[in-house]
């Protein structure tokens, strides 16, 4: 069986590290190949010895040639854009949408809510990584027949090979997109709290994009720049990761919140904000699920002691491992989504 996995994204993240997941645990009767925009997502394919078609830009035109090419039984479509551009085409076979991302646009109609509403009765199953991702759809009940909340597939093997006791280098790391949806200014701030309380705090922040400007502008402003290291976007955050003793993720919406279970699976605790599936991913002895700034300081300020933050860590390797669904996720893909080969 054969099965085109399609995003309109270039770069390494969360997605992208999802279906390149997919593709690799798939069973050998399954072939697949990964259909998305030129850019350093290439690189990442290549060292992952994944089959991709990359294009300028995603457009109907260009599902249409590598479908004609490729000749799928499945198109797999991950997000909205993708999503929407491939029930464009016709296609005999079966047609997926996967949702990543708990986008506020689809809270309220609008035009790009309204164009994903009109495309519906063209999947066959419309994936989630979170309950949310159906409950604050504007249209969640024409959604509901369709909607299968999947989760993300979680190798901690996997991500447990890749860990070793370092020296913690950082008191707290940011890893993320720097975007709205990620909210760095908001972390900046919290920061900037902190820093006034302890000025022996060194931070980290990992990630780019649209908000790049703000956050150097915002960094200067509070004379943060002996505190916070911002060091763009990473092919490979694990390794800052290590070398950091919390997490903070200051999202303002998330669909899964997949770098939180890579922060535990390496022992580092982590406190998000309530949004999306994240608090389903932490346990009161693996983090802190906040509601404020304070919740975020009080945490960091608790993890000083060093009896707690060893309790902490522990407990953080702990909940990842409860996490661990890849077999399970494989399976309810081959034996559910996907038709029976």
């Amino acid at each position: 069986m054969k099965v085109l996995h399609i995003l309109n994204s270039n770069k390494y993240s969360g997605a992208e590290n999802v279906v390149i997941t997919i593709i690799k645990n798939m069973p050998q009767n399954f072939e697949c190949c990964y259909l998305s925009c030129s850019g350093p997502i290439e690189k990442t394919l290549l060292e992952n010895g994944i089959r991709f078609k990359l294009v300028d830009k995603l457009s109907i035109n260009a599902i249409k040639r590598v479908v004609k090419e490729f000749s799928p039984d499945i198109i797999h479509a991950h997000d909205f854009k993708a999503s929407v551009l491939a029930s464009k085409i016709k296609f005999k076979g079966v047609l997926i949408s996967h949702i990543h991302n708990n986008n506020p646009f689809m809270r309220t109609w609008n035009l790009k809510s309204f164009l994903y509403f009109t495309c519906i009765k063209k999947f066959k199953y419309i994936l989630g990584v979170s309950n949310s991702i159906l409950t604050e759809c504007v249209y969640n009940e024409k959604m509901s027949a369709k909607f299968e909340n999947i989760g993300n597939p979680i190798d901690i093997d996997s991500l447990n090979s890749l860990y070793e006791k370092k020296q913690k280098i950082y008191d707290i790391i940011f890893v993320g997109r720097l975007s709205e949806q990620k909210d760095p200014l908001r972390f900046i701030n919290i920061i900037k709290q902190i820093q006034e309380q302890n000025k022996q705090i060194k931070v980290v922040m990992i990630g780019d994009g649209e908000l790049m400007p703000d956050v150097l502008r915002e960094i200067n402003k509070y004379n943060l720049n002996n505190v916070i290291e911002v060091l763009g976007f990473k092919d490979n955050p694990f390794e800052y990761i290590l070398k950091s003793k919390i997490m903070f993720m200051t999202s303002k919406w998330e669909g899964f919140g997949l770098v939180v279970v890579e922060a535990l699976s390496m022992h580092v605790p982590v406190a998000c904000t309530r949004v999306g599936g994240m608090p389903e991913l932490i346990s009161e002895k693996s983090g802190q699920v906040c509601d404020d700034d304070k919740d975020f300081i009080d945490f960091y300020n608790k993890l000083q002691d060093d009896l707690n933050y060893e309790a902490y860590s522990e407990g953080a390797f702990l909940q990842a491992l409860k996490l661990g669904n890849i077999k399970e996720y494989i399976k309810k893909l081959t034996d559910f989504v996907y038709p029976n080969v």
